[in-house]
């Protein structure tokens, strides 16, 4: 539920008008897209390719957790914060997402909570 607040403030939520420019795609292509796209600094790409798998996968930590990630890379940490939260909640051993916890909460300049995470 919190990472539904962060990605709502975002404006991620609803239709992101992917449905089309992804229609048949598995959940695994659609993060490999997201994770190319978010290398390549594609922000708005990477989003809606993860918000696409998220549609087809809704308990997908590998979606959130790229979510967070984008979010980390336009400054919200905060946001960042509760998607990795979120991806911990759904898989807790997901290395990613608490990699992405630990560099957001030390962004944020709260090096206890980066530590921990």
């Amino acid at each position: 539920a919190d990472a539904g607040v962060a990605v709502g403030a975002t404006g991620a939520t609803g239709s992101s008008g992917s449905g089309g420019a992804f229609a048949g795609r598995t959940y695994a292509w659609l993060i490999n897209e997201g994770e190319r796209q978010r290398a390549r600094g594609a922000n708005e790409r990477a989003r809606s390719a993860f918000m696409a798998a998220l549609e087809q996968r809704g308990d997908g930590c590998e979606a959130v957790t790229g979510l967070g990630f984008v979010e980390m890379r336009g400054g919200e940490y905060g946001a960042a914060v509760l998607l990795f939260r979120r991806a911990i909640g759904l898989n807790s051993r997901y290395s990613d997402a608490h990699f992405g916890l630990g560099q957001a909460y030390e962004r944020q300049s709260n090096t206890e909570q980066a530590l921990r995470a």
